[in-house]
C-alpha cells in the first residue's frame, strides 16, 4: 500500500489559472526531478533531499503551448520540451 507522504503544487506562487501536471522526469543523479505543466505552459524544477522530499526551485517557460513531453540530454544539461504548437524546445536547466 502506498502513502502519501508530501503533497506540493507544481504551479508558481500567486498562479491562479488552470494548469495539469503531465510529465514527470529525474535527473540521472537523483538530486533534481522535473515536471511539465500544461496551462501554465511551464517546467517546474525541483530539488530532491537525501529524505526524499521535493523543494520547487525553477519555473522554466516551455516556449509553447501545453507541454507534453520532454527529455534531458546525456549531460543533464538540457531539457527538450514538446509541445503541439511549437515542435521541439531546448531549455537549459541551469545545471
Amino acid at each position: 500500500m502506498l502513502t502519501e507522504v508530501q503533497s506540493i503544487s507544481t504551479r508558481p506562487p500567486g498562479f491562479a489559472g488552470d494548469s495539469h501536471t503531465a510529465h514527470l522526469g529525474m535527473s540521472a543523479d537523483g538530486r533534481c526531478l522535473y515536471v511539465s505543466n500544461r496551462g501554465h505552459d511551464s517546467l517546474t524544477a525541483f530539488g530532491v533531499g537525501p529524505d526524499g522530499l521535493v523543494t520547487p526551485c525553477q519555473w522554466i517557460p516551455s516556449g509553447g503551448r501545453w507541454p507534453w513531453f520532454f527529455a534531458l540530454t546525456d549531460d543533464g544539461r538540457m531539457i527538450v520540451a514538446k509541445c503541439p504548437v511549437r515542435i521541439l524546445r531546448a531549455l537549459s536547466s541551469g545545471r
